[in-house]
């Protein structure tokens, strides 16, 4: 992970080119912990979340979700789930991987940590919220049985079919979107604020789910021209979408390769938020002759505009 951002910086890599092989990296390391959990039969690790949507960020926490064989040993299987998230998320002398989160699957964290393809099946048909179904547009197989991986991701077609005949998915996603919007207002930021990252993921999911567009793994990018191809989105908005997933995207990496944390916003102190403005202007080969906050925000507001329009 070190090295992926000190080659973003020296050779000033776009930001799709950085995600990849950082989810490259987290790809090889889920793996390896499986091997070292023992390689367990009869069990998948798939993967949610920015890993699953194959945007992988440097700090970024590993959505996992681990589907059993309803055949296999429970306790033994659930031993191995456990052990593998021990040996990516435990902090040791030499640091940690990454911090794992399996809170996506059914009943969050008071659910079982391992679901059966039909438990999964039965849970989305009768009690998955509407969120949810835009979560699992990110659902991909990462490491274990393939077999259960496809199962897994078989059962999925049970979730978006409900919600697509749904009436009120659009009022639902509105307004999950709001609750998130509103818990850190009045904060700015790049992912939560109006117009920014979440309006372009939700959009993007809304529309893969309602219009049963079934090839949905991907970036953010990927998505979005999905949806165009499949004739649910116009291409100007699109291409707006693309132009902003892309440079805030590229804000959040760069913020988290100057400052080292998380931050949900530019930071205040002149020096690392000049930093900033300047690898993104260099990475995007763009200029902001009026500061990088005014482009964010101006770029938030028609990303608002189209995400008012489309999410109906």
């Amino acid at each position: 992970m070190f090295a992926a951002g000190a080659r973003d910086i020296a050779e000033l890599r776009p930001i799709y080119s950085s995600f990849a092989e950082t989810t490259s990296a987290a790809e090889a390391a889920i793996s390896a912990a499986f091997g070292i959990a023992g390689s367990p039969r009869g069990l998948a690790i798939l993967a949610l979340g920015r890993l699953g949507s194959r945007e992988f960020d440097l700090l970024s926490d590993a959505d996992l979700l681990f589907v059993c064989d309803p055949a296999g040993d429970r306790l033994a299987l659930t031993k191995s789930a456990e052990q593998i998230m021990q040996t990516l998320a435990a902090y040791t002398q030499d640091g940690m991987v990454f911090p794992v989160d399996a809170r996506l699957r059914p009943h969050g964290a008071e659910g079982e940590l391992l679901v059966t393809p039909q438990q999964l099946e039965t849970y989305f048909s009768n009690e998955a919220q509407s969120w949810e179904a835009l979560t699992y547009t990110k659902l991909r197989h990462i490491a274990g049985s393939a077999d259960l991986g496809r199962r897994g991701f078989a059962v999925t077609e049970s979730l978006f079919s409900r919600f697509a005949q749904h009436d009120g998915f659009a009022v639902a996603v509105r307004e999950m979107r709001q609750r998130l919007q509103d818990a850190s207002a009045p904060e700015k930021s790049i992912r939560t604020s109006a117009g920014a990252l979440y309006d372009v993921d939700f959009l993007s999911s809304f529309l893969l789910v309602k219009h049963k567009i079934r090839s949905n793994t991907g970036t953010l990018r990927d998505r979005l021209w999905r949806c165009v191809a499949a004739e649910k989105l116009d291409k100007k908005d699109a291409a707006i979408l693309d132009h902003a997933a892309e440079l805030a995207r590229t804000v959040e990496h760069v913020l988290r390769l100057v400052v080292g944390r998380n931050n949900r916003w530019l930071p205040a102190a002149e020096h690392p938020r000049q930093a900033i403005e300047t690898l993104t202007a260099q990475i995007l080969h763009r200029e902001f002759p009026n500061g990088l906050e005014h482009e964010l925000l101006r770029t938030f507001a028609e990303v608002r505009n189209i995400y008012e329009r489309v999410v109906m």
